[in-house]
């Protein structure tokens, strides 16, 4: 009951906040784009990169901004001596952003790309990848107080995580790069319209799953120090 409560009043609290607009009008630009580009394997390879740069990554981009704005609003300290837990806080947060990302990613592909593929990979990957990158964010962004510390830890973590994408053109060893969340994730977003091995597709699902649990118990020792420990006042 709780978590459902921290739910609808995140999902408010963001819709107030006008991300759901932002994210409506961001939605449509690339519908716009995609529709725009020739048909096959050109459109199928960026319409992955396009869901994948996006909707996968969204709560990585706006937890920042959330939790500033409720470090500001004296929400979190309201927080801390409620019964809600810290776990059910980042859930509840990881849920909406997720529920955003895959909304998002049903209209981009029939509104854009057509029932192409293996939707329920795709769905999948933009899912877990989602929440995964939710707790990602909230370790950057749990124990600053301004935004452009926020800022400055937020963008060399966003590199870090984006730039061994480039590993899916092929290199020497660029396969190691595959037991990172963001690759992983990247190939089971190209795999769900050109086709991956099965197996493959179970590896890049056990990393994801793998990276995030280990953000989540991380994302909750963050919590502890910068919320209940008063580091985010």
């Amino acid at each position: 009951m709780r978590l459902k409560n921290a739910l609808r009043s995140d999902i408010q609290f963001q819709f107030r906040q006008g991300l759901y607009l932002l994210y409506i009008l961001v939605t449509a630009v690339y519908i716009i784009v995609l529709q725009k580009l020739p048909g096959g394997e050109v459109r199928q390879y960026l319409a992955a990169l396009t869901i994948y740069t996006d909707p996968a990554i969204v709560g990585f981009f706006f937890i920042g901004g959330i939790v500033m704005l409720e470090k500001q609003q004296g929400v979190l300290d309201c927080l801390a001596v409620t019964p809600l837990s810290p776990a059910e806080y980042l859930f509840s947060k990881a849920i909406s952003f997720g529920m955003l990302s895959l909304f998002a990613t049903v209209v981009i592909v029939f509104a854009a790309v057509g029932a192409e593929g293996n939707l329920l990979l795709l769905l999948i990957s933009v899912g877990v990848s989602s929440v995964c990158f939710t707790f990602f964010g909230f370790l950057a962004a749990g124990s600053c107080r301004t935004v452009n510390q926020y800022f400055v830890r937020a963008v060399p973590m966003m590199l870090a995580a984006i730039l061994p994408c480039f590993s899916i053109i092929g290199f020497p060893f660029s396969w190691l790069f595959r037991a990172l969340p963001s690759v992983a994730g990247l190939h089971l977003a190209i795999g769900a319209f050109r086709g991956i091995d099965p197996l493959n597709a179970l590896a890049d699902m056990l990393v994801l799953a793998a990276w995030t649990v280990l953000l989540f118990f991380a994302a909750l020792r963050v919590y502890d120090k910068g919320v209940l420990g008063g580091q985010g006042e």
